[in-house]
């Protein structure tokens, strides 16, 4: 009986273990909760102005999706690059980082839309095109 109800997680695991675009997924996906949620507790409780809390929440994020792409994503153990891999993604993170920015800048202040769709549409776009460069 415990292995029929095992069975689903097993399934789910040997699915993750697979797949790179799902280990993507979760691996930004938990760095964007992160994100998301820093970000909007700056803006709603310490009164933080919503670009600098943004700016500042995805600078915190930026180090555990570094984590996360390397360990869990790219399955990547080797050490050895660990330096020269960080340079390269904080290079991508400065770059996705001002589109990001200038995207939850241009939703809220041009479109009046509310800052946390703004900033949660901004790194879905920002997250699809960022797919293929990390995987170089």
């Amino acid at each position: 009986m415990a292995k029929l109800l095992l069975a689903p997680v097993q399934w789910g695991l040997d699915i993750f273990h697979k797949s790179t675009f799902i280990r993507y997924v979760f691996s930004g996906g938990t760095a964007a909760a992160i994100e998301v949620i820093l970000a909007n507790v700056l803006v709603a409780y310490v009164n933080v102005y919503y670009i600098s809390a943004h700016i500042f929440a995805m600078t915190i994020a930026f180090v555990v999706r570094f984590l996360l792409q390397k360990y869990v994503t790219f399955e990547d153990k080797d050490e050895t690059h660990a330096t020269r891999q960080f340079a390269y993604y904080t290079i991508l993170y400065f770059a996705s980082l001002c589109a990001t920015t200038a995207l939850v800048y241009f939703f809220v202040e041009k479109l009046r839309l509310h800052y946390l769709p703004s900033q949660i549409a901004s790194i879905l776009l920002v997250a699809s095109g960022c797919f293929f460069i990390y995987r170089l």
